[in-house]
This record gives structure tokens, sequence and C-alpha cells, in this order.
């Protein structure tokens, strides 16, 4: 699974907008990609059925860094540092019941 962390185009000073989105971060989620490759071959669940959906931005309350949470149907809630471009907490159901 990809994850593309995007700013979206600035309005040039004669007001007109850039073409094109800037790329922050580009994160490969390596947890779902196997875990789709695996049920693909032995579960034959369609690569389509296993994503993450939902997200949300948030800051580390001492640092700032900026944080962006990801969900989906794995059961899990990741948490990306965006300038490190690292998992920093990954969260299954267990830890928020």
């Amino acid at each position: 699974m990809q994850i593309l962390v995007c700013r979206p185009p600035a309005t040039a000073k004669d007001g007109k907008e850039a073409s094109r989105l800037d790329v922050i971060r580009f994160v490969i989620d390596k947890e779902v990609s196997s875990y789709v490759s695996l049920s693909q071959s032995v579960l034959n669940i369609p690569q389509e059925g296993i994503d993450n959906f939902a997200c949300a931005w948030t800051k580390h309350p001492e640092s700032g860094t900026p944080l962006l949470c990801v969900a989906g149907n794995s059961g899990k809630i990741k948490i990306l540092d965006v300038v490190k471009g690292e998992w920093q907490r990954v969260m299954s159901l267990t830890h928020i019941a």
C-alpha cells in the first residue's frame, strides 16, 4: 500500500494556480502490502478490499511534529511522522477498547 502526502498547488503571483501537487512524503505500508499478497494467494481476497481509507492530521504534543494517522479495514490505526517518514506507533482495536 502506498501513501502519498501532498501539498495543494500554490497560487502564483498572477493569481493562477500551479498545475501540479507537491509530494511531501511517499511511504509504503509494507504490512498492508504483505497482507494483500497473502490474502490474494491464500484467502483469495481481492486487493481492492484491503485499504487505508481514513486519515486525520495531528501534531506531536511536545515537539509539534506533524503526524498523519491512517486507518482502514485492517483494524489498526497507524501514526506516521511525516517529517521522518517513519511509523511512530501502531494501535490495534485492543489498544482502544
